[in-house]
């Protein structure tokens, strides 16, 4: 008896005292960072959506994608669980200002990217996703390599903007 109470005391100090084998997970950041200035990561934080059709000042479901970017790391398309991963600053590369090069604003101009442009490439163990910070223009660019101008979702007018639904075609392609 006196041997299981000893026992028992030890397991329940040990418990007490010792950290949680998970508590390194708990306490490590969920975003690291290499070379990112605190001002991009204000820029590209928060809820962003690409609208497909907002040229046309329309809603268009097939091919609207939606990021969530915080500290504790990236969500995709309305994930509940952020991705974890590193956040790396680099400065934009000609390959990268290729990709803006034929590319038009809504209005028809050409976009130019500004000479403090950033490029940020979110890297975890199963995704990698680029973004180009220019001004307060946030780009998003999958692994096609097309550009995708972001919007605020707190920007975007859901309620009275038309909705294109998408086509038996687009369905078929999903």
């Amino acid at each position: 008896m006196n041997k299981r109470i000893f026992l028992a005391s030890v397991l329940s100090i040990c418990i007490a005292c010792c950290d949680s084998p998970f508590s390194d997970e708990k306490e490590a950041p969920d975003l690291s960072f290499v070379n990112v200035h605190d001002n991009d990561f204000e820029k590209l934080s928060g809820h962003w959506v690409y609208n497909p059709a907002k040229c046309e000042g329309k809603i268009k479901i097939h091919g609207l994608l939606e990021y969530k970017f915080s500290e504790s790391g990236l969500s995709v398309g309305g994930a509940q669980m952020p991705l974890t991963g590193t956040l790396i600053s680099k400065q934009i590369s000609a390959e990268v200002e290729d990709l803006f090069s034929n590319m038009k604003t809504c209005s028809g101009n050409p976009v130019t990217l500004s000479s403090e442009t950033r490029h940020l490439q979110f890297e975890s163990k199963s995704y990698k996703l680029a973004f180009v910070v220019s001004g307060e223009d946030v780009w998003a660019i999958e692994g096609n390599g097309k550009p995708y101008l972001l919007e605020r979702f707190s920007d975007v007018d859901f309620k009275s903007s038309e909705i294109i639904e998408p086509t038996q075609k687009e369905l078929s392609n999903i």
